[in-house]
């Protein structure tokens, strides 16, 4: 398995996706793209990626990221990892997205529904504080 190889392969699917987005009327979101896909890259080859040069003015500055939850973790075919390097990616991501102009807000550990109207409040520009501090419950 060639880690290089494998991020420069999600980069290029995450910049078709992309780009096919452009003909969607209103928001699209982007579970695992791109920036994901730079945040593997940098650690895999040791270099950083041309493509993270203004990478935060193709997409809006906020980035909705859910902390590892072992209550809903399960591996499985399309989660091939343990909740270990669910944990360390996490980690990795949100240091990786502010260093290039990001805004990482922490969805709150709630039910689906919870989560889903904290992230439109917060699109709305009516954000509301999670429960238990900005983090939400641990």
């Amino acid at each position: 398995m060639d880690p290089v190889a494998i991020a420069r392969r999600a980069g290029e699917l995450s910049i078709a996706d992309w780009t096919a987005a452009h003909v969607q009327k209103g928001r699209v979101f982007f579970d695992r793209g791109l920036g994901v896909a730079l945040a593997a890259y940098e650690p895999a080859s040791r270099v950083a990626s041309a493509q993270t040069q203004g990478l935060a003015t193709r997409f809006d500055k906020r980035v909705f990221m859910a902390r590892p939850w072992p209550k809903v973790f399960a591996a499985g075919a399309a989660r091939r990892h343990g909740f270990a390097q669910a944990v360390e990616e996490y980690e990795r991501l949100c240091l990786f997205y502010p260093r290039h102009g990001f805004d990482v807000v922490i969805i709150l550990k709630a039910p689906i529904e919870q989560r889903f109207e904290f992230i439109v409040a917060n699109l709305s520009g009516h954000e509301k504080t999670p429960p238990d501090g900005p983090e939400g419950s641990k």
